[in-house]
């Protein structure tokens, strides 16, 4: 079965098609490719690789600059199929339904920690957030860092390069002028590591490729079983064929091992000093290449006047109180109206016109425009919205709302501490919010909250928690939706069981809570009676056209077997096969006696 599961998952075959490859029932595949999976994210402990930080003494090109650095992080999407209500929040900016998938790797492209599950529509920053927040979730020791890329921010334990920079450069056909942009280049030579390996493992695994047919939480741990293969290849096959086909090498240059510290940090939180340790980083790295190659191609106090010139801003719209309920109110029209919302939770294009025109019916000589007064202000009122109902959300503690006020209230050193990993959520502390509930129908269904999101901890826990109190449960809520309704069709055709099977059938069915299940479940079982009803009454039809038949042989060969009687005279022949025509139990008696009795059985009709 486990050359089955792997023929699974790299070619997306799907259940139907390996039962009739295998002629085997799709319930058997669908029971052991599952007990495979679980197997195989049990062993993350032994798969998954163990952070190594860069030597001083490091000679790799890519990775010598970034002294004590663990690895790279980066987020990518994989499809995944959900139910239509859930749709908006799994679709991402390119309109396609996924998971943002959270991927730690070290040098040598081996997966440190995946973290999948959180919707399409969740920003990358979010994501991270919520993995160094995670009991057993990403562990980033004090003194160490990841390489992640503008998406994320620049904050202790992740070093993110410089916005605003040259990123992709080289040293021979378009040198870096300045520190940011040879720290870009370098930054950008080791951080593609995660890149690559990202498409290695969709390169190996098909089944992450496409869009597969498995519930979103089968989807999320065969993620992570496929990482912990990719990392099973990467250390028992040092060269990869695959990798080699795409025209990408990777030596192996974590051989030293060096511990590193308990203390972790527990959010990201942006600090001059870590972004003076950047820039002096930054400045140390271009001295070095420098030198190393008696070039100067701008000077480094060049780059300190350029990064400090002045940026004159254009003077914002003051929104006032008016402004905003007029705005909430035209938002809740848009809503209302059923024309406007987009199905990927936002809205169709010309909204922002259509909202212009309503706030100067409502508010003439306002002088707001749709860009960029109307859509700046949506914006903050959504990032705000979010950042409130998260702390209001079901995973937090310590937050309340205040009717009356209309605020978030929570004590000074919960909401100080909350804010280091949420910076959207700085200043909302009783700060009058009077919009939630409006804004809650206009943004809240589409909001990512991350539930679906699991480490291999999480996982492998919920599995002994399944196995624990699910271990009798009739549908395998495991199975793919295709074999569901095999195995449920199959499970009720027997019904023609004992009664001791009956029984256990009962209660199993009674764990079950979904009522559309119960239904389906009369349903059959009532269709099942009826079956068995109509087909007893179809087999007494067919006995009697059976009996009516043999009858009606005979009849044909009652004067054959005049004949063959001894004594007989051809009138009386005749005379008695007239006789036995008439009554079919005379004919039926006949063939059953014995030679010597049929002359007396013949007489005895002429009485």
């Amino acid at each position: 079965m486990v050359a089955i599961f792997l023929h699974i998952v790299s070619h997306d075959i799907k259940n139907r098609i390996v039962r009739r490859q295998f002629a085997r029932s799709g319930e058997t595949f669908s029971r052991q490719f599952n007990a495979v999976l679980i197997a195989v994210l049990r062993l993350h402990e032994l798969l998954l690789r163990k952070p190594e930080p860069i030597l001083g003494s490091s000679t790799d090109e890519r990775w010598k600059w970034f002294k004590n650095c663990l690895g790279a992080l980066d987020g990518t999407y994989i499809k995944v199929n959900v139910s239509a209500l859930d749709r908006p929040r799994y679709r991402t900016r390119k309109s396609e339904i996924a998971t943002n998938v959270l991927g730690v790797v070290s040098q040598d492209m081996q997966f440190i920690y995946v973290l999948p599950g959180w919707e399409g529509s969740a920003a990358d920053s979010r994501v991270l957030r919520d993995a160094i927040s995670r009991t057993n979730g990403l562990k980033v020791p004090q003194g160490h860092y990841y390489l992640c890329d503008a998406g994320y921010p620049n904050g202790e334990g992740f070093l993110a390069p410089y916005r605003g920079q040259q990123y992709h450069l080289n040293d021979w056909d378009i040198p870096p002028n300045t520190p940011a942009e040879f720290f870009n280049m370098k930054h950008s030579s080791a951080q593609n590591v995660v890149e690559r390996a990202f498409g290695l493992l969709k390169g190996q695994w098909a089944i992450l490729r496409g869009r597969s047919y498995y519930p979103i939480k089968i989807q999320c741990r065969i993620i992570l079983a496929c990482c912990l293969l990719h990392n099973l290849i990467r250390r028992e096959m040092p060269i990869d064929p695959l990798e080699q086909a795409i025209g990408e090498s990777e030596e192996d240059n974590c051989d030293e091992d060096e511990s590193v510290g308990n203390d972790h940090y527990t959010h990201i939180e942006i600090s001059n000093a870590w972004t003076s340790w950047r820039d002096n980083l930054a400045r140390e790295m271009f001295d070095q290449w420098r030198n190393k190659r008696c070039e100067i191609h701008v000077c480094l106090e060049k780059w300190m006047l350029w990064s400090n010139q002045h940026q004159f801003l254009e003077k914002k719209h003051q929104w006032t109180s008016i402004e905003d309920s007029k705005l909430v109110e035209c938002l809740l029209e848009l809503v209302n109206s059923g024309k406007w919302k987009a199905d990927n939770g936002t809205f169709k294009p010309g909204y922002l016109q259509q909202l212009e025109k309503w706030i100067c019916e409502k508010i003439p000589h306002c002088g707001l425009k749709a860009q960029p007064h109307i859509d700046s202000r949506i914006k903050m009122l959504k990032k705000q919205f979010h950042a409130i109902s998260e702390m209001l959300g079901p995973s937090t503690s310590g937050f309340g709302w205040n009717e009356e006020l209309k605020c978030v209230v929570a004590e000074k050193s919960v909401f100080d501490e909350w804010s280091k990993s949420h910076p959207n959520a700085k200043g909302l502390r009783n700060r009058p919010f009077p919009h939630y509930e409006d804004l809650a129908t206009v943004f809240g269904k589409d909001c990512a909250n991350g539930q679906g999101a699991m480490g291999f901890s999480e996982t492998v826990d919920e599995i002994d928690k399944e196995v624990d109190n699910d271990a009798n449960s009739e549908f395998d809520h495991l199975s793919p939706i295709d074999d569901l309704i095999g195995s449920a069709t199959n499970s009720h055709t027997n019904t023609a069981t004992t009664s001791a099977q009956s029984s256990k059938k009962s209660r199993k069915r009674s764990r079950n809570e979904d009522p559309l299940v119960e239904v389906l479940t009369d349903t059959v079982k009532k269709f099942g009676d009826i079956q068995a009803v109509v087909g007893d009454s179809i087999r007494r039809i067919a006995d009697s056209f059976q009996f009516e038949t043999e009858g009606a042989t005979r009849r044909m060969k009652v004067f054959d077997e005049l004949k063959q009687i001894d004594g007989l005279t051809n009138e009386q022949r005749v005379k008695a096969g007239k006789l036995l025509v008439q009554n079919q139990a005379y004919i039926d008696f006949l063939f059953t006696l014995d030679d010597e009795f049929k002359l007396g059985f013949i007489l005895r009709l002429f009485e």
